[in-house]
């Protein structure tokens, strides 16, 4: 992928974003592994999160 020399930063912030999101979200695996194989709340985590991440996209696009 070719990006102009104008988005290099901005692809540069994006990826250490991301990888920082990706490192929080580990730490909250092994912060709380007992809630993650409850049956009850693995659906409610799983809107959650997804519901996180819409509302973080739409910020970012808007």
């Amino acid at each position: 992928m070719i990006l102009p020399d104008e988005f290099r930063e901005f692809a540069v912030a994006a990826a250490g974003t991301s990888g920082a999101l990706i490192g929080l979200l580990f730490v909250a695996l092994s912060v709380f592994p007992e809630r993650i194989w409850k049956a009850a709340t693995h659906v409610e985590y799983h809107a959650r999160a997804s519901a996180a991440l819409i509302r973080c996209c739409c910020r970012w696009r808007c």
